[in-house]
C-alpha cells in the first residue's frame, strides 16, 4: 500500500512578488531533508479564466497565470491549480 506523502501549501497567491517570497520562505524553512513536500496553488474558476469580472482578489489574473507557475518551475516547490467550477450568476 502506497502512503500519500505530507504537504504544506499556501493557495491564493496572486502576485509575482508573493510567490518569490513564498518560494523563498520554502526553500528556506524546508530542507531537502524535510518529509513534506511545499506545494503553491493558485486558484481559478470559469469567470478568471474567460476574463470576467471577480470580486475575491485570490484568483490572480489569467494574464499572469503562467508566469506565476514559471516561478516554482526551477524551485523545489509543486504548484497546483485549484479550479473553481461553480459558474453562479452566469446567464444560461
Amino acid at each position: 500500500m502506497d502512503i500519500a506523502e505530507s504537504y504544506v501549501e499556501v493557495t491564493g497567491l496572486n502576485r509575482l512578488e508573493e510567490v518569490l517570497e513564498v518560494t523563498n520562505l520554502f526553500e528556506k524553512e524546508l530542507s531537502k531533508s524535510s518529509t513534506h513536500i511545499p506545494m503553491i496553488g493558485f486558484l481559478v474558476s470559469y469567470k478568471s479564466l474567460n476574463k470576467l469580472p471577480i470580486l475575491n482578489r485570490r484568483y490572480p489574473s489569467v494574464n499572469i497565470l503562467s508566469k506565476l507557475l514559471s516561478c516554482c518551475k526551477n524551485k523545489r516547490v509543486f504548484p497546483t491549480i485549484h479550479y473553481n467550477s461553480k459558474e453562479e450568476g452566469l446567464a444560461k
